[in-house]
């Protein structure tokens, strides 16, 4: 990053970031005043979205600076192989949650009812299960999708 503050003065990052590829990050969504240079979202981000983000680095007498960098994006995948119940996890409440849905009628699997679809068949079925209890208790890997 090019200078953007004064010596001595502590630095602070605003984060902004948007789906839209043609944004100039004016009206953004933004993290303001960050003092590390990591962030990690609080909530879930859209899946299956690409993300564009920008850093803007800051003292108390500047505006600050754009980083040099043109762009970064990251992608949020729509699924997480074996994380049934869309908290980013997987372990067994995965094979109770998606078995609850399979078996009595419970919630579907999250964010879409394929990511229950653990062994990449095209179906949600208890073989979904039975491959995420091998994978969870038998070291099993996942099959590739």
């Amino acid at each position: 990053m090019d200078y953007c503050c004064d010596p001595g003065d502590s630095v602070l990052y605003n984060l902004y970031y948007t789906q839209d590829p043609d944004s100039t990050f004016i009206n953004a969504d933004s993290v303001i005043n960050l003092k590390a240079n990591s962030y990690t979202f609080p909530s879930p981000l859209d899946y299956g979205t690409i993300y564009l983000w920008k850093v803007k680095a800051k003292d108390t007498n500047t505006d600050g600076r754009w980083s040099n960098q043109p762009l970064w994006s990251f992608y949020v995948p729509a699924c997480i192989q074996g994380d049934v119940d869309g908290n980013t996890n997987i372990n067994i409440v995965d094979v109770v949650y998606l078995c609850n849905y399979l078996l009595k009628g419970g919630p579907a699997p999250k964010p879409i009812t394929m990511c229950g679809d653990v062994n990449c068949n095209g179906q949600v079925a208890l073989t979904d299960a039975i491959v995420l209890c091998n994978y969870l208790f038998k070291g099993t890997p996942l099959p590739p999708c």
